[in-house]
């Protein structure tokens, strides 16, 4: 466990540029390694949408994808139909109807046809299908056609026919792995076709007889066998009765079946290369046997190889099942007899849990309680910079995933608490923006102090730094801009905030409506009190800029963060700055516009409605009448979001010069 390297770091940033739309202006077409792991970083950060699967389509070489939780659309068709896939996850997808698709279906298999071009059927080696009741017979059929390079085949939810095996095997010669899960097996006749299968997952399956194994025997080259959690009790026994061995074994998962220490000592001698037997829920949970190497709970070693085990076949049940596990057997009197490794293998594994199962609640729930008892353990300051680093990302990751379910608001409460402590706070290379941001979002919980954590972060935030125009640089910049700084304020750091948040918010809608619902957050502490103090600090700023642009585009600014202060002194100052705003030269009119901070409908809407002062009214009004000035689309976008009607109300009497620019905006 080390802190984020280079490659991932740089990966993140990649991903943040194509989803902030900031990569289309380069050729470079990323390779496929990369691409697909920044293809994992958008879909699991921010879905998929028409615009992003442009960019995915002219700008990546991706190879993996997994298809889950969501539905398909044609732009994701047409995208995916261009590419060379390795590997495809169908999980419960739907392909649904819109105006360019004539037919919406629950059947997986009529979508991936859709979805496997000529090229990808050539190249395709890792195939994951979910099924639906709705799924056509043929599948099998399909697969076994068209998909003759496949090498690892996972099937879920599926009842499979006595000939659906000896399909697949006529020609899936490369395949090595087959995995179940879920699914109903009546036969295991075909399995002999498989003649380079290593390995095999058999869960569920309930054979009346011993012979009905034998075929598996005929996969003379199988190193894994997972018989877990079978129907049969006597699965182990009836395995014994058939008198075969698989002589190159060398992993066998037999959690929940009839397993006991006899039963382990005959197949230790049957099969030579036999090494590693996860024996979970069964007599020998706790147990310890010469020779063998038991995944139980006997120890927090082999309990920790459990779980690792676990999460690399991506069981997402198990893993949660052991989380929890792990929360009752190591409680804080146990917790705080380990030793340091065993303290950090146990953080290891589950901040590995929780970046692997990110979407699946029952982990982040278990992980966040196992979490919380090593955070309070005696050792916990010992574990080391790079452990308690990892920690804290890992959560604040998985906070920030988890704030918005209500079902689980004790949970997000205890990842903040455990951040919040000064051993973590005071980490030399901890994100302190994405640290900031997930503690404004924990301010809206009950019971929850993030004051004093900003106090100490918020200083550590460098403007300079956030010059690129991302959607995550938002609320760290209003933080800085917010929070008490020195007297002594260095101009370049002000303006290089102010222009950052300009650019983030002026083409997006979402970003803007982020800006106006955060200036409006009261965090407990005075406003701006560097500024209120001394008014002309703020002057200060404005006059050195370099045109008047800049100064009202910066005035414009502050008024915005600001919001409604009662210094009457430091609003006269900065309502001077806008009296020359229409005695502009037409040619300066024409940019300001483009320097607007925000020419959304939400930042104009909210100026128009709520502000008390004439001149960011005013600024707003002129960028409206700028706006529709010839475009039938802007008017109409303006008209449906109400600011028709918000311009319509407006009302200062002793203001005729705005008024007037009020009748001009109604009147186009």
């Amino acid at each position: 466990m080390s802190v984020p390297s280079l490659r991932q770091l740089a990966l993140e940033s990649v991903a943040n540029y194509i989803h902030d739309g900031f990569y289309d202006h380069t050729d470079y077409v990323i390779e496929s390694k990369m691409s697909n792991e920044i293809w994992e970083l958008l879909s699991r950060k921010y879905g998929c949408d028409s615009d992003l699967l442009k960019q995915v389509e002219s700008k990546m070489t991706v190879t993996k994808i997994q298809l889950g939780g969501k539905s398909m659309f044609q732009p994701m068709v047409e995208m995916l139909r261009k590419k060379s896939l390795e590997s495809l996850v169908f999980d419960g997808y739907e392909y649904t109807k819109n105006k360019k698709l004539k037919f919406a279906t629950t059947d997986f298999f009529l979508a991936l046809k859709k979805v496997v071009s000529e090229e990808s059927k050539k190249s395709l080696k890792y195939l994951d299908l979910n099924f639906s009741p709705t799924t056509s017979r043929s599948w099998s059929q399909w697969v076994s056609e068209n998909l003759p390079n496949l090498e690892t085949l996972l099937l879920r939810n599926l009842k499979l026919t006595k000939d659906d095996l000896s399909i697949l095997g006529r020609n899936l010669p490369r395949l090595k792995s087959l995995e179940f899960f879920a699914t109903d097996i009546c036969s295991l006749e075909g399995l002999s076709k498989f003649k380079n299968l290593q390995t095999l997952s058999l869960k569920s399956f309930a054979p009346l007889k011993a012979r009905l194994l034998n075929p598996l025997f005929e996969c003379k080259k199988l190193r894994m066998l997972d018989l877990r959690c079978a129907i049969d009790s006597n699965i182990i026994e009836k395995f014994i009765q058939c008198g075969k061995v698989l002589p190159e074994l060398r992993f066998l998962d037999a959690s929940g079946t009839d397993i006991d220490k006899e039963k382990l000592e005959i197949l230790m001698k049957t099969h030579k290369n036999l090494k590693q037997v996860v024996v979970i829920k069964t007599i020998l949970e706790y147990s310890i046997i010469p020779g063998i190497d038991l995944l139980n709970y006997a120890t927090p070693q082999s309990f920790i190889k459990c779980i690792q085990h676990y999460i690399s076949m991506k069981h997402d049940i198990i893993v949660a099942y052991l989380l929890f596990r792990m929360f009752y057997d190591y409680d804080e009197d146990e917790t705080e007899n380990l030793d340091q490794e065993t303290l950090r293998g146990f953080l290891s594994v589950t901040c590995r849990a929780l970046e692997v199962f990110s979407d699946v609640q029952e982990v982040y729930f278990c992980g966040v309680r196992c979490l919380k008892i090593i955070a309070i353990s005696k050792n916990f300051k010992s574990l080391g910079p790079q452990y308690l680093l990892c920690l804290a990302n890992q959560l604040v990751d998985s906070g920030i995933r988890w704030l918005e379910d209500k079902s689980i608001i004790g949970t997000t409460r205890n990842v903040w608490n455990i951040i919040n402590q000064e051993i973590i706070l005071n980490l030399r290379h901890l994100n302190v923006p994405k640290t900031c941001s997930f503690a404004v979002k924990c301010s809206k919980l009950e019971d929850v102090e993030v004051v004093p954590a900003l106090n100490k972060l918020v200083p550590k935030i460098n403007p300079l730094e956030f010059k690129t125009p991302r959607s995550d640089y938002l609320e760290p910049l209003i933080l800085w801009l917010y929070y008490p700084m020195p007297k002594s304020l260095e101009r370049g750091q002000v303006e290089s905030a102010l222009n950052t948040i300009q650019k983030i918010t002026e083409a997006n809608e979402t970003a803007s409506e982020s800006f106006i619902a955060f200036k409006k957050m009261v965090l407990g502490v005075p406003r701006f009190p560097w500024m209120l103090d001394n008014p002309q600090n703020i002057m200060n700023i404005l006059e050195g800029s370099s045109t008047l642009i800049k100064r009202v585009q910066l005035a414009f600014y502050f008024m915005e963060i600001l919001g409604d202060f009662e210094n009457q002194e430091l609003a006269d100052q900065i309502q001077e700055v806008f009296k020359n705003l229409n005695h502009l030269p037409d040619r300066i009119k024409r940019r300001l516009p483009k320097f607007s901070f925000c020419s959304s409908v939400a930042s104009l809407k909210d100026t128009v409605q709520n502000s008390k002062f004439d001149g960011p009214i005013e600024w707003s009004l002129w960028i409206m009448r700028e706006m529709i000035k010839n475009d039938k689309k802007v008017k109409l976008k303006f008209r449906m979001a109400g600011l028709n009607s918000v311009v319509r109300a407006l009302r200062r009497r002793n203001n005729q010069a705005l008024m007037n620019l009020r009748c001009e905006v109604l009147k186009r």
